[in-house]
């Protein structure tokens, strides 16, 4: 579980890296990157379950090898909730957020429901279409 908050620190440092010595991160900047921090925390399973075999025969403890049904249904929740609150968080609209709850509802029923490495693959590559979609479809209000 440590790649996760590192991740995190890791995404804060380089947003410093980027402003430089002389700037400070406003609202949005420090909004954004919190949330994605907490989303990568509760979503990164995600990456993990096209590689369960190859995890498990070097040994490596991941959450879909530890907690195979949990972290599935957490997936399911995670992918809804995420979808749910970043529309209304970021104020998409009600079409975009239907969208973007329609996606996230579907990626994480096709983890929940469809098993095997070849369904896990494809779910893994939707999910990151997902979440790229979401980053770029949004238009944050600025604060000045």
């Amino acid at each position: 579980m440590l790649p996760c908050p590192k991740r995190a620190f890791s995404h804060f440092g380089d947003c410093w890296k980027w402003l430089g010595a002389n700037h400070t991160m406003d609202f949005v900047s420090v909004t954004a990157v919190t949330i994605s921090g907490i989303l990568i925390f509760t979503a990164i399973q995600a990456q993990d379950f096209p590689d369960v075999e190859g995890d498990k025969a070097v040994g490596r403890m991941t959450f879909p090898i530890y907690a195979p049904e949990l972290s599935r249904l957490l997936t399911l929740f995670a992918t809804v909730a995420w979808s749910v609150f970043l529309s209304w968080f970021w104020g998409v609209g009600p079409i975009s957020a239907a969208v973007f709850t329609s996606f996230g509802i579907h990626v994480g029923l096709r983890y929940y429901c469809w098993r095997t490495l070849e369904a896990d693959k494809k779910s893994y590559l939707i999910f990151n279409v997902r979440s790229h979609a979401h980053s770029f479809w949004h238009t944050p209000k600025r604060r000045c």
